[in-house]
Parts: structure tokens; C-alpha cells; sequence
């Protein structure tokens, strides 16, 4: 343990730790902002599965939702799904995208895997445990 005479010394030694703790922060921002926009890009109107946290959805829902890119600000992708507009904005990594071409016909038959803007309610702005409780006709709401 360092004991100082005076407290200017003290405090020089303070600021310097703190200006290298958030020069060490910016650079460590940076790397990972390069990191996440060397992910491939998403196209507007892309079907996407966005990944429902654990502790946001029930026991037997589903662990992902069908979701369309409706915009992009910043490398940040605005979602809609059937039930509406999610409130967030995501990261590209968040995001996985959807194959239209790989989609469970042999399981839901009747129904298309994929999702168009147009079928997106604007009007709605739902969270993203909202949408999952939605999607899967539960009854509890959050």
C-alpha cells in the first residue's frame, strides 16, 4: 500500500489511472463496433429470428420469432413481426437470418415461413416478451 505526503500527488496519480482507464474503454468500443459491423449486412425487407431470452418467454414457446427488417439507423435494424412493430432497435448479431428455402413444411404445412412488411401492423409497438407471449397464444401478457 502506497501512503502520499500530499494529496496533489495523490490526485495526479488518480486522474492518470482514470484517463487511461477510458482511453483503454474507447479503444475496447471501437474493436467492438468493427467486430459486430463485420457481420454481413441485412437488407431491408429480410426475414430474420430474433432470439427470445430465456427468462422472457415460457416453458414451452418458442425460443426464437419471425421478424422483417422494416429499416436500418446507425447499423441498428428496426423489426416488425405479425403481431407489430418491436421496440428496440437490434444489433446485427442479435439477428439471424431467416431461410425461406429451408422452412418446416413437413411440420406446419398450411402456413408460409416467411413475413412481408406489408403484414406488419405499424400501428403496434410491443416489447419483445410481449410479442413472444403473442406468438405463443399465451394468456399471460407481461
Amino acid at each position: 500500500m502506497l501512503y502520499f505526503r500530499d494529496n496533489e500527488t495523490c490526485l495526479t496519480l488518480i486522474n492518470q489511472h482514470r484517463s487511461e482507464s477510458a482511453k483503454s474503454l474507447k479503444k475496447q468500443a471501437a474493436g467492438m463496433l468493427q467486430l459486430s459491423c463485420s457481420n454481413s449486412k441485412v437488407e431491408i425487407g429480410q426475414n430474420v429470428l430474433v432470439k427470445i431470452p430465456d427468462v422472457a418467454r415460457e416453458r414451452l414457446a418458442f425460443r426464437n420469432i419471425l421478424a422483417v427488417v422494416l429499416s436500418e439507423r446507425e447499423n441498428l435494424y428496426q423489426l416488425g413481426t405479425s403481431a407489430g412493430v418491436l421496440e428496440k432497435l437490434y444489433a446485427r448479431n442479435k439477428l439471424q437470418v431467416h431461410n425461406s428455402l429451408a422452412s418446416f413444411t413437413i411440420l406446419q404445412p398450411s402456413q408460409t415461413n416467411t413475413l412481408a412488411s406489408s403484414d406488419v401492423p405499424i400501428d403496434n409497438k410491443y416489447s419483445l416478451r410481449t410479442v413472444a407471449a403473442k406468438e405463443s397464444n399465451s394468456d399471460r401478457a407481461f
